[in-house]
């Protein structure tokens, strides 16, 4: 089985990841990495791992990740008041826009 973890190179994103590598899973990260990549390290040369930077408000981009996956396990956001009162155009286009369009392309594609 193949999962997308959308967000996975946060924090309870590469945990998540880490743990089910660990089971067997295959599993696909689509992340802007705009904390960097080292949580994402570790599993590089796992050939069950795949890491797709990518922005989540692009249609093109969530697309071609859902490509071939089974499941979806969605945690992009911006998280914290301060951080979605800072700007919050980006926090609607992300939290809830982004969402309901990964929502409703799983609905599409018959994706869980």
């Amino acid at each position: 089985m193949r999962v997308l973890v959308t967000g996975g190179a946060g924090y309870l994103g590469s945990v998540l990841v880490g743990k089910m590598l660990e089971k067997g899973y295959a599993v696909r990260v689509l992340d802007n990495l705009l904390y960097g990549v080292d949580s994402m390290k570790r599993f590089l040369a796992n050939s069950k791992f795949e890491l797709d930077q990518g922005d989540i408000r692009d249609m093109t981009t969530i697309v071609r990740a859902l490509k071939d996956v089974d499941a979806v396990i969605h945690l992009a956001s911006i998280v914290g008041a301060q951080a979605a009162g800072l700007d919050p155009k980006p926090t609607i286009q992300i939290n809830y826009l982004a969402t309901r369009n990964i929502a409703e392309l799983c609905e599409l594609y018959e994706i869980e």
